[in-house]
């Protein structure tokens, strides 16, 4: 059969025949218009990274060339940046298109312990940049199996939005307990808005630099293993990961 094989319902009366002939046509229809839909945002996607790349290189060598005004270099630069961010948020999408299409199959179980080092390791510029102090607390071993790219980018992204939403000189708490992780970041601002967080593209008046998709990318992942997201707000912010 096709990648996909729909159980059958065995009956002898014809018109429960037809119909299951024509249910049988719809889904596989379904599936197939999912996979081309599938299909062409990646192809989108990947379209649209050669032009970006191509436009940035050209304006650099413009830039190069020393023959314009300080005003006429600002507004290349101005230009540069935006195609930068629009490259950055359309790998971002073509990412988040990934996720949900379940294409990180491979699976592991994940040492969440040495995952949360590893990120801070990795953020300790930027945690120096802002003055924020940062604590890990470990409760206990937590283990789970799940794609070792997606654990890695679930950590990272709740790690950038506790520096977003933070303030300067500011504090960041990460605790592993045997069953969730939780970040808990001091604020900058009131409580976020619960029905809109994970939604993509939100972002709360005080993040202008945020391409408010990080914790849609925390959620999309979740989703994709059952695991439970939750945020809470007592004048500092707190988003846990549940994974049971």
């Amino acid at each position: 059969g096709s990648e996909h094989d729909f159980p059958e319902t065995k009956t002898d009366v014809d018109e429960f025949k037809d119909l299951n002939e024509t249910v049988q046509d719809l889904l596989q229809r379904s599936v197939d218009t999912f996979n081309s839909q599938k299909q062409f945002i990646e192809n989108a996607a990947h379209e649209l990274q050669t032009p970006l790349a191509i436009g940035i290189n050209k304006l650099e060598l413009l830039a190069e060339r020393n023959s314009m005004t300080d005003e006429q270099m600002k507004e290349i630069s101005s230009v540069i940046e935006s195609l930068e961010r629009l490259t950055r948020l359309n790998k971002t999408l073509l990412l988040l298109s990934k996720i949900e299409n379940r294409q990180f199959t491979d699976k592991s179980i994940i040492d969440f312990n040495e995952v949360v080092d590893r990120t801070v390791q990795v953020f300790s510029d930027l945690f120096e940049f802002k003055s924020i102090n940062v604590e890990v607390i470990k409760d206990a071993p937590l283990n789970v199996g799940m794609n070792p790219e997606l654990a890695e980018m679930m950590i990272s992204n709740l790690l950038k939005n506790a520096i977003v939403h933070n303030r300067e000189g500011g504090t960041i708490q990460i605790r592993l307990t045997a069953s969730a992780v939780t970040v808990t970041n001091s604020s900058d601002a009131t409580m976020l808005d619960e029905t809109q967080i994970f939604k993509r593209f939100y972002k709360s008046s005080s993040s202008k630099s945020s391409s408010g998709l990080g914790l849609a990318i925390v959620k999309s992942i979740a989703s994709l293993y059952n695991f439970r997201v939750t945020y809470s707000f007592d004048g500092n912010h707190t988003f846990s990961v549940h994974f049971w």
